[in-house]
């Protein structure tokens, strides 16, 4: 097989029709801080038996009237208003009924509009702040992984990408010049066996390493090896050790496998990965802070270890949530633990300002430093973590 690695371009079949949340694609929401409130967050469940009842327009507009009556400010309300009719142009002549959740954000001071469709429905929300309210889209992130999938049989391959629960193909030029089995009898056909052996695992040595050339530029954290009878196995052996390790699974089906049959291959081995992840994760937490080996447990040693930067993974329910303070010199977060208000940070001494959700900065401040967080999903991961509390953080040093 030989294979041609530029362009590298993403088709699908547009079923579906999610977008790709990526922190790429995130960085210049998270980067941007006004200093009064200027960006317009919105999410919509925008399931098709939710919109038959009411109509977006309808919905949007009253959120956003809503929100506007308690504004005082001259320049705060005109800075919402310029906001709002981006929102409100987007529904009423650009919406596209895709997906199942939708996420907006507006900052026309920043220049700044990103719409996300997503394979979820989220809950109704309106957040009006000095900052983009990413919690859930962060959440999503952690939720669907990116997966590389391979499909694979003796003489082709074809190479996907699996997120946000959806499969899109990558355009990599390849084809395989092995000449097919030969009708002949006896010697000659034994010999010629034998050759064909030795070039299917040319094959299977060629697809490897065109799949380590992808992952040098995708970076997936898991892999998917799919085809029939032994092909996934024999791909397998011959990854380097490495990639090896990333293989979350393996599925049989045909190299004409449609994208449908493949995502509901991928997605059954992400779920069984997910629960696997999560149960190992809060037992680390749990283990490690107990014996003090790299891990803490509860909102104050969590919280200090995000500032200090030691966070590996951070480990949240997929429902906490809990009012505090950030500061304005060093960005630290105190979370509300008593009834009465600091007095000053307590990491550097600057003035505090009350922020609604400590949690959701944390997430955003780990990600940025390049940690990840874990969002437990799972009621019984979930009671054993709130038990011990309610947070936790898996940490780098």
């Amino acid at each position: 097989m030989e294979a041609e690695m530029a362009p590298l371009t993403l088709f699908g079949d547009d079923e579906r029709g999610y977008d790709f949340v990526s922190e790429e694609s995130l960085a210049p929401l998270r980067a941007y801080h006004a200093e009064r409130p200027a960006v317009l967050s919105l999410y919509l469940d925008i399931t098709p038996q939710r919109l038959a009842s009411i109509p977006l327009r309808r919905i949007v507009e009253h959120m956003l009237e809503e929100r506007r009556a308690v504004l005082e400010d001259r320049v705060e309300v005109a800075a919402f208003d310029a906001a709002s009719e981006l929102v409100k142009e987007h529904v009423i002549y650009r919406f596209r009924p895709s997906g199942r959740g939708l996420s907006l954000f507006a900052a026309p001071e920043a220049d700044l509009w990103r719409v996300y469709h997503l394979p979820v429905p989220v809950e109704d929300r309106l957040v009006w702040d000095h900052k983009a309210y990413l919690r859930p889209l962060l959440m999503l992130m952690d939720e669907f992984e990116r997966y590389g999938v391979v499909l694979v049989d003796r003489e082709k391959a074809r190479f996907f990408l699996y997120y946000l629960g959806e499969v899109a193909e990558y355009n990599v030029a390849e084809w395989d010049a092995t000449p097919p089995k030969t009708k002949a009898l006896g010697w000659g056909a034994y010999t010629h066996e034998r050759w064909l052996e030795e070039q299917y695992k040319h094959h299977f040595r060629n697809v490897a390493q065109l799949v380590q050339k992808l992952y040098e530029r995708e970076r997936w954290p898991h892999l998917v090896v799919g085809g029939t009878d032994q092909n996934p196995d024999f791909l397998i052996d011959e990854l380097p050790p490495a990639l090896q390790r990333l293989v979350a699974g393996t599925f049989h089906l045909p190299l004409i496998a449609n994208f449908n049959e493949i995502r509901d291959e991928v997605t059954a081995i992400e779920r069984e990965v997910e629960r696997r992840t999560e149960a190992e994760r809060v037992e680390a937490v749990i283990t490690g802070a107990y014996k003090g080996q790299k891990a803490v447990l509860g909102l104050a040693d969590t919280l200090q270890a995000v500032q200090e930067g030691r966070v590996h993974i951070l480990v949240v329910p997929v429902d906490f949530s809990h009012r505090g303070w950030m500061c304005d010199n060093c960005g630290g977060l105190v979370a509300d633990l008593t009834e009465e208000r600091p007095p000053a940070c307590p990491f550097c001494g600057g003035p505090l300002h009350a922020e609604r959700d400590v949690i959701d900065l944390a997430m955003q401040v780990v990600f940025d430093r390049g940690g990840q967080v874990e969002v437990v999903r799972s009621e019984e991961q979930r009671e054993r973590l709130r038990a011990e509390g309610p947070i936790g953080a898996i940490l780098r040093f």
